[in-house]
């Protein structure tokens, strides 16, 4: 029998953290989709799941801004 938590949405917070269901906060800045994908199987198997499969894909990236003297200051997506 196999469990599933699938299309789950995790924001990361202004500290470089996801809160995750029975893990807690887990620091996502500054490691790739992939890393923090293998950081997330490591911690389910050793504390709760038998063979976790992850994977991880970023829907949003935060805006970039551009200011001083150009032709279109603003917000732009990244």
């Amino acid at each position: 029998m196999e469990n599933r938590i699938s299309a789950a949405r995790f924001l990361v917070s202004s500290n470089g953290r996801v809160q995750f269901p029975l893990l807690g906060e887990i620091q996502a800045a500054g490691l790739t989709a992939q890393d923090f994908s293998k950081t997330l199987t490591a911690e389910l198997g050793a504390k709760y799941l038998r063979d976790p499969k992850v994977s991880i894909e970023i829907e949003t990236y935060r805006p970039f801004y551009i200011i001083g003297e150009v032709n279109k200051p603003g917000e732009y997506p990244l």
